[in-house]
């Protein structure tokens, strides 16, 4: 009688152990592909009718079912400009900082390696911005697309550091 109480008890951690380690949400089991520290590559990148900067990083850290990214521009007068956001895969509005010209943006996960994002002015959507990382996860691919006129759409490459 001792022997099945002692096979169902251990069924019974055995199950408990899968349920408590198996159903973590997918945000909590991987790496975001997201994060990392990104190097803009010129010579992949198409800035249009955009000048370009003369060097761009950006970094992104994974938070709860989001980033936060950190922005460093520096122009061509060789001053330095500084931007940090931090937002969620939900579709709800953050706030900008006021350096951005943007008033809001909105995030959705598209897959593992695809994230939308939305960019607000005024309360109305201003241009599409779609991160995408490819070739192993050392290539981020951030391609923007005006809403109205396409003056400012462009595509930026960047390198994993």
């Amino acid at each position: 009688m001792l022997k099945p109480t002692r096979q169902l008890l251990s069924a019974a951690l055995i199950l408990a152990a899968a349920l408590m380690f198996g159903s973590r949400p997918a945000s909590a089991q991987g790496k975001d592909s997201l994060a990392g520290n990104w190097v803009l590559n010129f010579g992949k990148s198409d800035f249009q009718n955009v000048p370009p900067p003369t060097n761009k990083t950006i970094t992104i850290a994974a938070v709860d079912n989001g980033f936060d990214q950190k922005v460093r521009i520096q122009n061509a007068n060789g001053a330095w400009d500084e931007l940090e956001f931090t937002a969620k895969y939900d579709g709800k509005e953050y706030p900008m900082p006021t350096e951005s010209p943007l008033n809001a943006v909105t995030l959705k996960r598209v897959d593992a390696n695809t994230v939308e994002q939305i960019g607000i002015i005024r309360k109305k959507p201003a241009e599409t911005v779609t991160y995408k990382v490819s070739n192993g996860g050392k290539m981020l691919t951030i391609t923007t697309v005006g809403t109205e006129d396409h003056t400012n759409d462009y595509v930026q490459v960047y390198d994993k550091k």
